[in-house]
């Protein structure tokens, strides 16, 4: 009788322990999952930013030759005037 029940607390301890073992993969299984999913989301945001990064440098790039530009007009305009006035100042 005593055998009979130390068996059968020793199955209830077995199948408590094998519980636990299923409980504490399960875990390092969620733990792994979520893990990979904030590497993921980290890899792609900084991915997007760097993106982001390249096309504000293009467009600042794109502004200062764009002021290079009408720097150069504005002087060529007002040389051009320059040139206008004399020529009416020389004829009156």
């Amino acid at each position: 009788m005593a055998i009979k029940k130390e068996i059968e607390n020793l199955e209830f301890k077995n199948r408590a322990m094998r519980d636990t073992i299923a409980n504490l993969q399960l875990g390092l299984f969620t733990i792994f999952c979520v893990f990979t999913l904030l590497v993921v989301i980290l890899v792609k945001t900084n991915i997007e930013r760097e993106h982001h990064l390249k096309d504000l440098q293009a467009q600042i790039n794109d502004n200062r030759d764009s002021m290079r530009r009408n720097a150069v007009r504005i002087v060529h305009l007002e040389q051009e005037d320059r040139v206008i006035r004399e020529r009416i100042e020389s004829d009156e």
